[in-house]
């Protein structure tokens, strides 16, 4: 260092209140937007977790119709987002429940189940909203709507195969 140049400060070193205060104030505001794109984000899986668990029910409850050589039935409850499976009918008169109702999750809805069925030998509670699985590998064909927000996903069920796909 050279002799006359003498370094030199007349306050002390940091930061200011206001520095401070923006600081807090802009990392607050990033906060909120990351918390409203984390629950977009929530949902959106939250809707696609209730299509993938679905189409997963179905397509199990087919292999196991046809493994074991019994008739099962997947019955949909599009009032209470639910499904239930059922060994032998969708009902309890000949039917028995195998598993428990299973709900969608969040604020996601089953709309429109519409699957065509044999009245005489295939019953349901509520008119369409049954999916029979046949020991022979058939399954009763038709669709549901798996909804939030106006977004859609279709898990349909053909009925030559039983092959269940969702769109």
């Amino acid at each position: 260092m050279r002799p006359g140049l003498r370094f030199s400060r007349s306050h002390d070193a940091g930061f200011t209140l206001v520095e401070l205060l923006v600081t807090v104030a802009l990392m607050f505001i990033l906060g909120g937007l990351g918390l409203f794109a984390l629950q977009s984000y929530t949902r959106a899986q939250e809707h696609q977790g209730t299509a993938d668990e679905l189409v997963s029910t179905l397509r199990t409850v087919g292999e196991r119709a046809l493994s074991e050589g019994r008739t099962y039935c997947v019955s949909l409850d599009a009032a209470a987002d639910a499904w239930t499976v059922w060994q032998a009918r969708c009902s309890t008169s000949g039917g028995t429940p195998v598993e428990g109702g299973r709900d969608a999750q969040g604020n996601v809805q089953l709309n429109s189940p519409s699957f065509t069925l044999d009245a005489a030998t295939q019953p349901c509670p509520q008119a369409g909203s049954c999916v029979y699985f046949l020991p022979r590998g058939t399954g009763t064909p038709g669709s549901v709507q798996v909804v939030r927000d106006g977004a859609a996903i279709a898990v349909s069920v053909e009925g030559l195969t039983s092959r269940v796909s969702r769109s």
